[in-house]
C-alpha cells in the first residue's frame, strides 16, 4: 500500500516567487509614491511644455497582457506556449514606444520625464523578466515531461505574471493622473 503526502503549504520555490513579488511590489510603491509627490508639489502637472501621455494604446496593451493571467493560472505547456506571444508583442510594441517617448521627451529634462520614464523601463524590464523565464521553461518542458519540480516553476511563473500584469495596468493608470 502507497502512501501520498499531502502538502500543506506551496512548495519553497512559490514562497521565493512571492518575496519576490513583494520585494518588486515595495519598489514600485516608492516609484508610484514619488510619482505622487512631484505631482501634488507641482503648480502643473505634467509641467508646462511636457507632453500629456497618450494613454489608449498603453492601455490595449496592457489589457492584452492582462489576459495572458488566465493562460498562466492554467500552468501548462501549451497555456505557456500561447501566452508567450502575448507577453513578447506587448514587451515589443511598448519598447517601440518607450523608445519614443525617450527621444521625444528626455528624462534629464524634467522630473516628470524622469520618474515618468523610471516607472514605465522599470515596468518593461519586470515584462522581459518574465519573458526569459517562460523562454526557460519552455525550455525544460520540450520534453513533455512535468516534474513536481517543474510545476513548482510554471505556479511560480504564473504568481509572477499576475503581478506584472496588474503593474502594467497600474501604471496606465498612474500616467493617466498627468491628464
Amino acid at each position: 500500500m502507497s502512501t501520498v503526502a499531502v502538502r500543506g503549504s506551496q512548495p519553497r520555490g512559490w514562497w521565493g516567487a512571492a518575496l519576490f513579488v513583494l520585494t518588486e511590489a515595495t519598489l514600485f510603491g516608492t516609484i508610484f509614491g514619488t510619482w505622487f509627490f512631484l505631482r501634488y508639489k507641482a503648480p502643473q502637472w505634467p509641467p508646462r511644455g511636457e507632453p500629456s501621455p497618450d494613454l489608449w494604446l498603453p492601455l490595449i496593451l496592457a489589457l492584452a497582457l492582462a489576459t495572458t493571467s488566465f493562460l498562466m493560472a492554467r500552468r501548462s505547456r501549451g497555456a505557456l506556449a500561447l501566452a508567450l506571444p502575448i507577453q513578447a508583442g506587448y514587451l515589443g510594441v511598448s519598447l517601440y514606444l518607450y523608445v519614443q517617448d525617450l527621444h521625444d521627451d528626455p528624462p534629464q529634462e524634467s522630473a516628470y520625464a524622469s520618474i515618468l520614464h523610471l516607472m514605465v523601463g522599470a515596468g518593461l524590464f519586470h515584462v522581459l523578466v518574465g519573458v526569459v523565464v517562460n523562454l526557460f521553461l519552455l525550455a525544460k518542458l520540450a520534453d513533455g515531461r512535468m516534474t513536481p519540480y517543474r510545476a513548482a516553476g510554471l505556479r511560480g511563473a504564473a504568481l509572477y505574471w499576475h503581478f506584472v500584469n496588474v503593474l502594467a495596468l497600474v501604471i496606465v493608470g498612474v500616467e493617466a493622473t498627468a491628464r
